[in-house]
Order: structure tokens, then sequence, then C-alpha cells
């Protein structure tokens, strides 16, 4: 039996013996004989709180990413779940037990315990998109790192196997380069997207051209014009970093 499906059988086993339950107890209280206008209502809330809790249940087990920053947000909807649940319990007991309010001030009641659960469901709706954009814009800055720096070991790891002592320099102005971006904070800025998806457009052509180093050619000439383009992607790179700590 698949991890899935498992879940999926235990979550509905438990979700119709709750109704089960819910039903056969609001019989026992008598609420259908003595307040046959609040019946409807108490039956409603309370399978709507059970049927919520359903499938908050069945959404968390076919979540496939991982909580990081979004777990005390989806935990919040179970949380709001929890407190509609309560509250639906109350107003039962307060203002049908014991209170008999009208029945348009009893489905008023539950009305306005909805909305709030309704409202407190919006708000934590909204912080899991904004913790979700926050891993994202997180994970794209690590992709950054990584690009960078796999670029920059291909160069290196070509100019390993370049023989000619003219490509000394140019090797030691790509490892240069290489720890700046490797102690470069990651998480980067939204105003600085477009800078660092151009840095790393531009290491990765410089990668290119240096694969083409000794093909031939003078490796003195080559070198010298691609040693200045590493100059500049680190002078770029220390001014992207100045500018990220200025922004944060």
């Amino acid at each position: 039996m698949s991890q899935p499906r498992s879940y999926f059988r235990i979550d509905t086993f438990i979700y119709v013996l709750a109704l089960i339950v819910t039903v056969a107890a609001v019989f026992l209280t008598g609420l259908p004989v003595y307040r046959p206008g609040h019946f409807i209502f108490t039956v409603g809330s309370l399978l709507l709180a059970e049927t919520a809790a359903y499938g908050y249940s069945r959404y968390m087990s076919s979540i496939k990413r991982s909580f990081g920053k979004t777990g005390p947000s989806y935990l919040g909807y179970g949380t709001v779940i929890v407190l509609y649940f309560i509250a639906v319990l109350g107003i039962i007991v307060l203002f049908s037990i014991m209170l008999d309010v009208s029945t348009g001030s009893y489905a008023l009641i539950h009305l306005i315990a909805l909305a709030i659960a309704g409202i407190l469901g919006g708000f934590m709706a909204f912080s899991v998109k904004n913790a979700e954009e926050q891993e994202d814009e997180a994970a794209a800055s690590v992709q950054w790192v990584s690009g960078m720096l796999q670029s920059l070991l291909s160069a290196k790891l070509h100019l390993n196997a370049v023989s000619d002592a003219s490509a000394v320099p140019l090797k030691r102005s790509v490892e240069e380069l290489e720890e700046k971006v490797r102690y470069s904070d990651p998480v980067t800025h939204p105003s600085m997207r477009d800078t660092d998806q151009l840095l790393l457009q531009r290491v990765q052509l410089l990668a290119d051209d240096i694969q083409l180093l000794g093909g031939g050619l003078n490796v003195a000439e080559q070198s010298e014009p691609l040693a200045r383009r590493v100059g500049e992607l680190s002078n770029q790179v220390t001014l992207r970093n100045q500018q990220l700590i200025q922004l944060k």
C-alpha cells in the first residue's frame, strides 16, 4: 500500500466516524425535537468544521514541498479550524441550549463565527503566500551563487590544462573572483535581481570564452583581454555586495 493512499484511507475513516458521532450526539441532545429551528444550523456548522479539518488534513498530506518558513503559516490554518470548531460548540451550548435565542439570531451568530474564521484563514493564506515567495527568492539567490561558481570552476579547470605560463595571471584572477563570489551574500534584494542575472550571464560568457583559450592562437594575446574582463567582473561583484549591504 502506498503511503499517500494509506493516509487517505485513515483520514477518510476518521472523518466518516466523526460525522456519525456528531449527528448522533446532536440527536441525543434532543435539539431536533426541542429546537427544530436550530437543528440545521447546529448540524451544518459542526459538519462544516469537521469537513474543513478533513480537507486540511488531506492538504497537508499532499504537500510535496518542505515547510521551512511556511510551517507556522500552514499550522495557522489548523489553528483557525480548531478555534472555529470550539466557537461552534460554544455557540451551540450558550445560544441554543442555555439561552434558546430565536432561529434568525442563532443563524446570524453562526454566520458571524464563520466570517471571522474566513477572515483569519485569509490572513493565513496571505502569510503562506508571502513566506513561499521569500523561500523562492532565497532559492533563486542560492542558484545564482552556485551558477557563478560552477562557471568559474569550469574556467579554472580549463586553465589548469593550459601549460603556457602566460595563462597563470588569468588563472589567478579567476581564482580571486571565485573566492569573492563564494563569500558573497547569497540572499539578494528584489531590486538587485536584474544585476545578479546580468552578472551570471557575463560570467557564463567569460567561462565559454576561456574554454577557447589555447585553441591554436597566441595564449598571451588571448589571456590579456580575458584578464581585463575578469577584473571588471570582480569590481562589479564588489559593487553588488556593497549595494546589497546598503539595501539590507
